[in-house]
């Protein structure tokens, strides 16, 4: 158990001082110990679990994790697949309002917008000025 502790950690570690989520490929490779991909797995679900993790899932059924220590903003590209992590949070207003309204204490949210990068929005304009 102590060696899925070392992993546990060097996980969290990782997590809390990254910007952007990453995956369990990313996240096997930053650990020095080098742990296996189900043995980062498996950390990754106790830790999701106890909400020391978070998760989110972008494209398909890949997902990607980020620190249970901060709230989710992502700004994702739909075509090129581009995903931008940003910190400033549009969302008090809202989670105020929430918490009056059904006595909820929130501890944490996820806000996830899924539109086209500059590039991919003019390539798609282009094709629709072709087609006309």
């Amino acid at each position: 158990m102590k060696h899925a502790a070392m992993t546990d950690d060097a996980i969290e570690k990782i997590l809390d001082k990254e910007d952007k989520a990453l995956d369990a490929g990313e996240l096997a490779e930053r650990i020095p110990e080098r742990p296996d991909l189900s043995t980062v797995y498996r950390a990754l679900k106790r830790l999701e679990m106890s909400g020391r993790v978070n998760s989110v899932t972008f494209f398909r059924a890949k997902k990607h994790y980020y620190s249970g220590k901060k709230n989710g903003h992502f700004l994702v590209c739909q075509d090129c697949h581009e995903i931008i992590t940003f910190t400033r949070c549009p969302s008090s207003v809202l989670e105020k309002e929430l918490k009056e309204a059904f006595s909820y204490m929130i501890l944490s949210h996820k806000l996830l917008f899924r539109g086209l990068c500059p590039t991919c929005a003019r390539a798609r304009a282009k094709r629709e000025r072709q087609k006309t």
